[in-house]
Formats: structure tokens, sequence, C-alpha cells
């Protein structure tokens, strides 16, 4: 009897060290996977994994402003502002949101190389830029920005 509560609570610590451990913490780069909307998830097959950069909308901005991907990453906008944001492409139509209320974000899969701005529906002074390089291109060599004083060079999303 004793024998099986130990083994159960050390299944239960087990997995809840799993958990833990998989959690994304402040200091996380912007950089994750996700599985793809809808992928399959059953036994026999595994669903397909996007890299995801995390952009968030805090203080009237677009936090990075300027972001460089691979083709078939996937864009996360998270609103941390009070105020509610929407998220604009300026050449792709379908890059369109609802209105992103705090703690909400939207996705949006870019899969074809070139350079798209997009701005806040509510606030157009709010702008941002994706360049999308081709599927296993380096970006490595993105180009420094000037930080500004007073700004954080990285965002902890």
């Amino acid at each position: 009897m004793i024998r099986r509560i130990v083994l159960r609570l050390v299944g239960v610590v087990s997995v809840a060290a799993v958990i833990v451990s998989c959690a994304p913490s402040e200091g996380d780069a912007p950089e994750t996977t996700i599985p793809t909307e809808g992928a399959a998830t059953s036994a026999a097959s595994s669903p397909t994994w996007r890299q995801v950069h995390r952009v968030s909308i805090s203080n009237g901005a677009f936090v990075p402003a300027y972001t460089r991907i691979n083709a078939g990453t996937v864009v996360m906008w998270k609103n941390k502002d009070s105020q509610t944001h929407t998220v604009v492409g300026d050449q792709l139509a379908d890059l369109r949101s609802k209105s992103v209320t705090l703690g909400k974000v939207h996705t949006y899969l870019f899969d074809k190389p070139g350079t798209y701005t997009y701005h806040c529906g509510e606030h157009p002074m709010e702008t941002g830029t994706v360049e999308v390089l081709e599927q296993g291109a380096s970006i490595s060599s993105m180009p420094s920005l000037p930080s500004l004083p007073g700004t954080v060079s990285r965002d902890p999303w």
C-alpha cells in the first residue's frame, strides 16, 4: 500500500517537473515553436511545427518594430497595452486582425520572402516591418538598430 502511494507520488512529481521545465520564462528569446493550427496530432502522425517570432504591442509601439525571419515563420503579436490595437498589413490584404485587447494575441504565417510593413488601424503612427528571407537563410546578419534613450533593447514578452 505504501509502495503504491510512493510510486504515484513519484509519478506526479515527475510529470510536474516536465511541465515546469517546458514552460517559458520571462527571459526567453522571442523565437519559439508551435504546432501548426489544425495539424494532425494522432499517435500515427505528428504535428507540423513552425518557428514563432513574438512581437509585443507595448507603450503605443510594436516591439521590436523591425523583425527578420525565415519564410514559414509565424509572427505572434501580443497586446501588453491597456489600449486596444489592431495589426493591418500594408502589402498583405489578409494580414488584418480584429481588435486585440490587453493580453490577447494575433498570429500570421509569413510564407513568402519579401519585406512587409504593417500598422495599427487604431493608431496609424504605430508601425512595424517584417523582412521574410528564403526558408533556411541565415538571419544572424540582422542590422543593428540604434537604441533610443530610455528604451529596452529586448522585450521579455
